[in-house]
């Protein structure tokens, strides 16, 4: 898998290299969806759910899967070992650099509920050889160690692709 996101400068490197993602968006559906049949996910300390039928990839420290027949849905968890805890003005700022580099925005930022914690969520919008894409980034922290949850998808987003968004962060846990 190519390298998603540009540009990762020193510290921010472990807080803004990201592989990829799509997001979730808030009040989206309205009709019933078909269940999505999902597979656990584990990573070094970490485990999620992704779609049964995605493609599942490990490289250093990211696990990802990416949906067939796709070069853009997918989910990922990224994990590193930051030189100290960051503030929040500093992940906020992160977040904000990554959409200035990727020419696009934050259209949305909030803190949800992620394996029990507090954890910054940016909705992003950008686009990329003609296409418009949407980003969801999740910053989990324990201690030093960061956990990036990221899910990306071409727009307009499908069923699928925003229910495998929820599971990405509904089903993390921490080991």
């Amino acid at each position: 898998m190519q390298e998603n996101l540009p540009l990762r400068p020193n510290w921010k490197r472990a807080l803004v290299g990201l592989t990829c993602l799509a997001a979730l968006l808030a009040g989206c559906g309205g009709g019933q969806r078909k269940p999505l049949e999902t597979r656990a996910v584990r990573g070094a300390d970490y485990q999620f759910a992704a779609p049964a039928g995605w493609l599942v990839s490990r490289k250093s420290h990211v696990v990802s899967a990416l949906r067939p027949g796709s070069a853009t849905d997918l989910v990922s968890v990224s994990r590193y070992l930051l030189p100290r805890v960051p503030t929040s003005a500093q992940i906020d700022a992160a977040a904000r650099q990554l959409a200035r580099a990727l020419g696009g925005s934050v259209d949305e930022q909030s803190i949800v509920s992620v394996a029990g914690r507090a954890a910054p969520r940016y909705d992003l919008s950008y686009s990329r050889k003609g296409d418009d894409l949407g980003l969801q980034l999740v910053f989990v922290l324990r201690g030093r160690r960061e956990y990036q949850l990221l899910c990306r998808w071409l727009k307009p987003e499908d069923d699928e692709t925003s229910a495998a968004c929820e599971t990405l962060a509904a089903s993390f846990t921490l080991s």
